[in-house]
């Protein structure tokens, strides 16, 4: 995963890097590091990245957030 492609992916899913860094349970430096080029983004972290990106842009393409908060309130249980 390049840097850029990073950058990319945290924008899409909507985090920032402490999020990512938290998620992941490595050091906000290193995320850091990541962004910079200086370190690689482990394989296994930049293929969940790459899912979760995709997931984020199907769903964006499938149900717009208006579409979900439609949908959310219509199937939302009656308070008894």
């Amino acid at each position: 995963m390049t840097p850029a492609r990073l950058r990319v992916a945290l924008n899409t899913i909507g985090w920032a890097k402490r999020q990512l860094a938290r998620r992941v349970d490595v050091d906000e430096h290193e995320v850091r590091r990541w962004e910079s080029g200086e370190h690689e983004v482990p394989a296994p972290i930049a293929e969940w990245l790459e899912l979760l990106t995709e997931f984020h842009i199907d769903d964006s393409r499938i149900f717009p957030l208006d579409t979900f908060r439609i949908m959310r309130n219509t199937l939302c249980i009656p308070r008894e």
